[in-house]
């Protein structure tokens, strides 16, 4: 069995033109490296070699994934181990200096601000207080009417940011965009609500993105009732801003302290939750535990994310303290259990971090994960929080939000990077969610709908049954062209964050004529002042997270009849100068959509765009 699937190894890689050295392991009987003292082995056999070339390729033509320790990648083969071999040795965290980072890399946005109506309503008329007091606020269930007053203050406005940052990233997915777009109803359910700041988070978010009038049915549950009264407020304050139809339930149930476990009401289970959010609870039961409720992280996801629809995620977020009692960090413990519960409930994995949803299944790190947000508001400007979190959702949905890039190094807080992707070559934020590749996370199923390939390139056969491999597979068709925008005026004036709906993989072009035409608009349309202020500032905040250029006209390229200062002319130009490099013009002008194809340059209208994005 060993000799055949060598054989079959080397055909793969003879057919890739893979010329690096490889190893075979049967993981129960043989003399296995040192090396793999730190891999959970999960499988009947191991392949691994060392500086891999063509490791992505590879990837796609397995249709499985490979994994990355040091300069070692390794995939498995074979059938499952009923009892996985545990490593022998705790992984260390590595850290890194600032100045180590070789090049700049996108990041997640971790800075906000509270929205005016918000500020004004907690802080003037529910008479909020920004008072910090981390050990009076370790346990927030005997809050007196008055001390929920300086948490709303204090607590409430981080916990906003935490969760507005942390749903903004992934509405910003465009797969994502396409699943929750299509929704009438959306139904939350958060665990530990207190008075609601990580709820009113993602309904701020969902107002950004969400243009329909979907309904929202809320369940909110929490053990302090003046909480629960500041919550419900503060709702219905926000159903004043919107023109979407909310739902609110508050239940007033206390969890037990004394075994981590969670009891759950019949009305609760008898829902599917879109979101299920839990921010900065369990901490608390651990500690009221006293050492008895340590378990709590492992037992919540047992709990609730069975609970989750098929789209559904889970954020399950807590402070980064050390526990008393445990005298183990939150941020440990949360790592341990929920990829210890992620074990048993088969049907999910992790969204996010990226370094968790690729090596969940082998990890055995000692893992302290932790992001820092930032908040501003009329009684503290650039007020900080530090926590972990984890994103959890059914594996079919992550597939398709996700391409992790397996050639990264993935930071795990800001000076620390996940073991497992530390001897890969750049590096990338593990909370930053881009949209998926297409192609790349799905090669297997794409391969698997298209039996022409089986009958003119290769055979699919059982792993162990000598597969013959015939010909050369190529690749290439799998791989996504990036797509080059060139945006109008007009698109800018009627949707002042579009840059923020393309893709991030793909190109932006600015004319250097639409941002004269956009500064110019500020006087000619005065009721269009708002939307133009929004897009420039859209536009600088995305200058320096992603490929964005500005660019002047080179009108030699336009027919001579062209009139040579009319401003759609110089936008033209701009166009055709991308004209090879599968770009796209944005734009609803019927004129400047007639020249652009007579000159076969793709158009869109934002109309066309939108469509397109919310399939």
């Amino acid at each position: 069995m060993k000799v055949e699937l060598e054989r079959y190894i080397l055909d793969v890689f003879s057919t890739l033109q893979i010329t690096e050295h490889f190893e075979v392991f049967e993981c129960k009987n043989d003399v296995m490296p040192e090396w793999t003292n730190r891999v959970l082995l999960t499988h009947e056999f191991l392949i691994c070699c060392e500086q891999l070339s063509n490791k992505e390729k590879l990837q796609k033509f397995l249709g499985k994934e490979l994994y990355q320790l040091e300069n070692k990648t390794y995939w498995f083969e074979g059938e499952q181990i009923a009892e996985p071999i545990q490593p022998k040795l705790e992984l260390p965290e590595i850290k890194i200096e600032e100045d180590q980072i070789e090049s700049k890399f996108d990041c997640l946005k971790t800075n906000t601000s509270l929205p005016a109506w918000l500020d004004n309503f907690i802080f003037n008329q529910l008479n909020a207080e920004y008072a910090p007091d981390f050990q009076r606020f370790d346990y927030n269930l005997d809050l007196t009417e008055e001390e929920n007053k300086k948490y709303l203050g204090t607590y409430f406005p981080r916990s906003y940011a935490e969760s507005f940052c942390i749903f903004d990233n992934i509405f910003q997915n465009s797969g994502y965009q396409k699943t929750v777009f299509q929704k009438d109803i959306l139904n939350i359910l958060s665990v530990g609500s207190g008075t609601g700041g990580d709820l009113i988070g993602l309904l701020a978010v969902i107002e950004k993105y969400c243009n329909t009038n979907i309904k929202l049915n809320i369940w909110a549950i929490d053990g302090n009732k003046n909480a629960l009264n500041i919550l419900t407020k503060i709702v219905e304050k926000f159903k004043t801003t919107t023109n979407k139809k909310i739902d609110l339930n508050v239940l007033h149930f206390v969890f037990c302290t004394e075994t981590g476990q969670y009891t759950v009401k019949d009305e609760i289970k008898e829902q599917q939750y879109d979101f299920i959010i839990s921010f900065k609870m369990i901490n608390e039961i651990i500690s009221a535990g006293k050492g008895l409720a340590d378990n709590s992280y492992f037992y919540f996801l047992k709990t609730f994310v069975p609970l989750l629809s098929v789209s559904g995620l889970c954020v399950l977020l807590d402070v980064t303290t050390k526990q008393e009692y445990s005298n183990t960090f939150n941020p440990i413990l949360m790592n341990n259990q929920m990829n210890k519960a992620l074990q048993e409930l088969e049907k999910y994995k992790t969204l996010l971090p990226l370094s968790c949803s690729l090596h969940e299944t082998i990890c055995a790190a000692v893992c302290f994960t932790q992001q820092q947000f930032v908040v501003s508001h009329s009684r503290r400007v650039n007020d900080i929080s530090k926590v972990a979190y984890r994103v959890i959702a059914n594996i079919s949905f992550v597939e398709q939000l996700e391409s992790p890039d397996v050639t990264a190094r993935y930071l795990i807080g800001k000076d620390k990077i996940c073991c497992y992707t530390n001897g890969n070559n750049k590096y990338a934020d593990s909370y930053l969610l881009e949209s998926p590749i297409e192609g790349q996370s799905t090669i297997k199923n794409d391969i698997s709908e298209d039996p022409e390939i089986f009958k003119t390139e290769f055979e699919e056969k059982p792993i162990l049954n000598k597969p013959k491999i015939v010909g050369k597979i190529d690749l290439s068709r799998f791989e996504k062209k990036k797509k080059t925008y060139i945006i109008d005026t007009n698109v800018f004036v009627e949707c002042p964050d579009i840059i923020q709906q393309i893709n991030k993989s793909d190109l932006v072009i600015l004319s250097a004529k639409v941002i004269d035409e956009l500064d110019s608009l500020k006087i000619k349309l005065p009721q269009k002042l708002e939307d133009i202020n929004k897009a420039f500032r859209v536009i600088n905040q995305n200058m320096s997270k992603r490929e964005i250029t500005m660019e002047s006209a080179d009108l030699k390229l336009l027919p001579e009849d062209f009139n040579k200062k009319s401003p759609d002319n110089f936008i033209l130009a701009v166009a055709l100068k991308h004209k090879n490099n599968n770009s796209v013009l944005l734009t609803s002008d019927n004129g400047l959509q007639v020249k652009a194809k007579g000159m076969n340059i793709k158009t869109l209208s934002l109309k066309e765009f939108n469509n397109l994005t919310k399939r």
